[in-house]
């Protein structure tokens, strides 16, 4: 750094950081020689080369006869240069702007505007106080468009999810039916066989000792969508004084294994020829008991699954005809 950047970084410093009064003292030593000298007090001049001494001092060394201090007069208020001294040291730096201290700053603000500072602070606190306002109001602006925007997206939110829902169940009504359709198929699609209605009976005897042939015709039809196997055939006729048999004591017929009944089709007629004593063929015309005819049908259908249809019938002689008898256990189908 250079002498004179140093001197300046100096005298900023001292601007400052030292007082007032010792800023003063500062500006002095550093005036520029021919800065206008500021007025003086008058002081005693011995030489002009040097500062004179306290006047006690003075008489002290040239005793009373010397002539009396004669006091210098004030210098003129034009600006006159300072006589440099013989000992000065040649003017090689430029001249320095100090900066003069705050206190002379403030002092120097023009006398006819008193209320400068007073009114710019008032300026400020207006300003503050508006863009406290503006940005209060902002902030109330942008919370009440969030509150829009948030009530508009939970209205949106409230309908997205009503659809979802009424989806949602859609989609389990159509696992449902899905579900129910592939319950439902093998059912709709799978054989019914029963026994036809239209029974044909008839009681035949050689004798009055021998007993009576009572004999049995009678067929299957397959009401289902799909082809009906006959798997097994168990048919048998007897005379009951009381009650219904069970369907154990039927006798099978393995004729019939293998007979394919179609959709919609009757079987082949089946023959099913029983004994019956003429005493109890007479017990049964006379009310006292009755001839049943009673078995079971064992089918396939084209899954493979083995179904069941089991019946009992009751020979009426006022009717000549076979109805169906009050046996829920022996009438019923899988």
């Amino acid at each position: 750094m250079r002498l004179h950047q140093q001197i300046v970084f100096g005298a900023i410093v001292l601007a400052i950081t030292v007082p007032a009064s010792a800023q003063a003292k500062t500006f002095e030593v550093f005036r520029h020689p021919n800065a206008t000298a500021a007025p003086t007090k008058p002081v005693a001049v011995k030489d002009l080369q040097g500062s004179a001494p306290p006047a006690n001092d003075l008489e002290r060394i040239v005793g009373a006869d010397s002539p009396a201090a004669v006091p210098v007069p004030a210098p003129a208020p034009a600006a006159v240069p300072a006589p440099a001294p013989e000992h000065a040291v040649p003017d090689l730096l430029p001249p320095l702007h100090i900066i003069p201290p705050p206190s002379e700053l403030l002092a120097s603000l023009p006398a006819t505007e008193p209320g400068l500072l007073s009114t710019m602070q008032d300026w400020a606190k207006h300003w503050y106080a508006l863009i406290q306002v503006g940005t209060m109001f902002g902030l109330f602006v942008f919370s009440a468009v969030l509150c829009l925007t948030g009530r508009k997206q939970y209205a949106l939110l409230r309908r997205s999810v009503g659809a979802a829902e009424v989806a949602a169940q859609a989609a389990r009504q159509s696992a449902e039916s899905a579900q129910l359709s592939a319950i439902m198929q093998p059912a709709m699609e799978r054989p019914y066989v029963f026994l036809e209605p239209n029974i044909q009976g008839s009681v035949s005897s050689e004798g009055e000792n021998e007993p009576a042939q009572f004999t049995i015709k009678f067929a299957f039809r397959n009401h289902g969508r799909t082809p009906a196997i006959i798997a097994d055939l168990q048919a048998s006729g007897s005379y009951w004084s009381a009650g219904y048999p069970d369907t154990l004591f039927a006798t099978s017929h393995t004729a019939s294994q293998g007979m394919i009944i179609s959709s919609g089709e009757r079987s082949a007629p089946f023959t099913l020829v029983f004994n019956v004593s003429i005493a109890d063929l007479q017990e049964a015309y006379g009310g006292n008991g009755q001839l049943l005819f009673w078995g079971k049908l064992l089918y396939r259908d084209m899954f493979s699954e083995l179904r069941e249809t089991a019946f009992c019938r009751c020979y009426r002689f006022d009717e000549k005809a076979f109805r169906m008898a009050q046996a829920e256990k022996l009438n019923y189908h899988t």
